[in-house]
């Protein structure tokens, strides 16, 4: 049986349309009136890419956290879409970040890992003297010859820092020996200049070669008498008279003070012979 409704435009029933009386593909779009295809119209996945029109699907039709990567288009995500500070470390790739990605002076010593600047890393000069730590300069640091009389202070190279024999004679000032640098007994009769020596030898009555003939003890004392009968004594202060030339022998020369000197020397020669002094320690006597 037929279903009818009222038509009120006829003013009578007439019988209701249903599904199975309207042939498929029969309601084309102008039949269906505009704003009447609800969701609940549309079947699920009916609404297809080509269905929309370009720009239809705004914000507020996207639920949140609904785009992928794989929705995203390569090089679609630009700098003034990423909101500030979201580039976390995790973000970035191994190597990514290199020099030009650097402002200047953005690396500070905090970044750096411990021994991570090395050699290659320091422009030159760039160690200034502010960057030394106190002392940290050793022996083995510094270049041979590197240390010059620029970088001494004055008075800064003690005794214990010469090495033994390094002060030579032209290392010496001139005048710079004084007497109190001299030690007792040191001026032996070789370090005498020949003048100088020759004309003390002469003053006391000894010969030049007398410290030879009496290093050569085994000769005879009686070839010894005949060089050294003039022999008198003199202080120093009759040697400066010498060497000024105004020396005149006080004692008088007598056969009896040549005997009484002559038998000290011999007394004084065997001594030594005795002794097996060395010749260097004869001179001293001497002098």
């Amino acid at each position: 049986m037929p279903t009818f409704r009222d038509d009120i435009k006829l003013g009578s029933k007439v019988p209701m349309t249903k599904t199975d009386d309207i042939n498929d593909q029969a309601i084309t779009t102008v039949k269906i009136r505009d704003g009447n295809v609800t969701t609940e119209k549309l079947a699920d996945g009916a609404v297809s890419s080509d269905k929309l029109p370009d720009g239809a699907i705004k914000t507020p039709k996207i639920a949140d956290g609904n785009i992928t990567t794989g929705k995203l288009a390569e090089l679609s995500v630009v700098t003034s879409k990423i909101a500030d500070q979201n580039v976390t470390t995790e973000k970035l790739a191994d190597q990514s970040v290199d020099n030009s990605k650097l402002s200047p002076s953005s690396v500070t010593y905090d970044k750096l890992k411990d021994k991570s600047v090395i050699t290659e890393k320091l422009n030159d000069r760039a160690v200034t003297t502010e960057k030394v730590e106190d002392k940290a300069i050793t022996n083995h640091k510094l270049g041979d010859s590197s240390v010059n009389t620029r970088v001494l202070q004055d008075a800064s190279v003690t005794t214990d820092i010469l090495a033994n024999d390094s002060v030579t004679s032209d290392k010496l000032a001139t005048e710079g020996v004084t007497r109190d640098k001299i030690a007792e007994a040191s001026i032996t009769l070789d370090k005498l200049a020949d003048n100088l020596k020759k004309l003390i030898l002469a003053a006391i009555g000894l010969p030049d070669d007398l410290v030879e003939q009496i290093q050569n003890v085994n000769d005879s004392i009686h070839n010894l008498q005949a060089q050294i009968n003039e022999f008198i004594p003199i202080t120093d202060l009759e040697i400066d008279k010498v060497v000024e030339g105004t020396y005149v022998p006080v004692e008088p020369i007598t056969p009896q003070t040549i005997e009484h000197r002559l038998h000290n020397v011999e007394q004084e020669v065997e001594t030594i012979k005795k002794s097996n002094m060395k010749p260097d320690e004869v001179k001293n006597i001497l002098t």
